[in-house]
């Protein structure tokens, strides 16, 4: 993990092939290149593709699956899928999974250890999904639901029920400090009132009526 840092420090090619090839030679390790669509530091879209395949047709031979992420527009794994058969690997299961809500996307295998699992996709190229039903849900609905489940007391946290003790930010010393610090241990009024709004739209019995307010088309749902 310290050559990882250090290559995210000053990113050098050189050093990103030697730690890949490292990890090549684990036979228990399972590289897989996640959400390869997704541009979570918003580089430009075609720019993030460029790059993307470009990275790929370089370390092919030491990525193992790309990730369908349970997480993700449906239209963005499809994208993944196109992807994985034009270089010829695996798919395998993720999710981004910050809430409440079990992963939507689970692989299923007969091994009886990790390392079998990991032979079974580096080896035998054998990858098994099964889609939960909460991944055919409109994916504003599940953020939403999310968003309420993370904004809400969680009594087996560690000592941290409340939300304020869970999220931290840094202060311009370079301090790490919880939500608390600032706000205090309620934390401030409008995120209240935004949490409670959030928990009508995932309460059970509105859910429906949101589900169809929001699956307004085939791409939009997850």
């Amino acid at each position: 993990m310290k050559e990882f840092a250090r290559h995210t420090a000053n990113p050098k090619p050189d050093l990103l092939r030697k730690v890949l090839r490292e990890l090549q030679e684990c036979p228990c390790v399972l590289v897989v290149l996640n959400h390869p669509f997704w541009s979570a530091e918003g580089v430009d879209p075609g720019a993030h593709r460029a790059n993307m395949v470009r990275f790929l047709e370089e370390h092919r031979q030491v990525i193992h699956a790309l990730e369908i992420n349970g997480l993700r527009p449906r239209s963005e794994n499809r994208a993944v899928m196109e992807l994985a058969s034009a270089f010829d690997l695996p798919l395998i299961s993720g999710g981004d999974r910050h809430g409440c809500e079990p992963n939507a996307t689970l692989n299923v295998t007969a091994a009886g250890t990790f390392d079998e699992f990991v032979e079974e996709v580096r080896q035998d190229r054998i990858s098994k999904i099964v889609l939960m039903p909460q991944y055919f849900e409109p994916l504003k609905l599940r953020l939403f639901a999310e968003t309420w489940h993370i904004l809400g007391e969680a009594p087996g946290e560690f000592g941290r029920k409340l939300w304020t003790s869970r999220v931290f930010y840094i202060t311009q010393e370079g301090i790490e400090r919880p939500a608390s610090f600032l706000w205090g241990k309620e934390g401030p009024a409008f995120v209240k009132q935004i949490h409670w709004a959030m928990g009508l739209i995932a309460n059970p019995w509105f859910r429906p009526a949101m589900r169809m307010a929001m699956l307004t088309s085939w791409e939009e749902g997850l």
